[in-house]
């Protein structure tokens, strides 16, 4: 695997292993592989949402999470400089979502 994230992860874990002063027991070296289980599982589901404060508001193009009468949806969403104010992709549509993540890459 060459994802960023997941070299940095495996360079932290080796850095922990190597600053243990004995080798890890059965039952330590059972948590630490379920703990690398639970690491690899969240790198692969990819970026969490966060909260639309946090949002970059410079026009990027962005998946946000925005509540209506009938429940909530996912749309992709932009900051409009001009206006000040979230909207939706064409048709243009102010909205006020509350929470945000980047667009996926297209596939490949």
């Amino acid at each position: 695997m060459s994802n960023p994230s997941y070299l940095a992860l495996s360079r932290e874990l080796a850095d922990m292993a190597a600053a243990l002063e004995r080798p890890l027991d059965e039952t330590q070296r059972e948590e630490a592989q379920e703990v690398i289980g639970w690491a690899r599982l969240a790198l692969q589901s990819g970026p969490a949402w966060s909260r639309i404060a946090s949002a970059p508001k410079d026009g990027t193009p962005l998946l946000g999470y925005v509540r209506f009468a009938r429940g909530g949806h996912v749309i992709e969403i932009r900051w409009d400089r001009t206006t000040g104010e979230w909207v939706t992709a064409p048709p243009r549509r102010v909205v006020l979502p509350s929470h945000w993540m980047p667009l996926p890459k297209p596939p490949a």
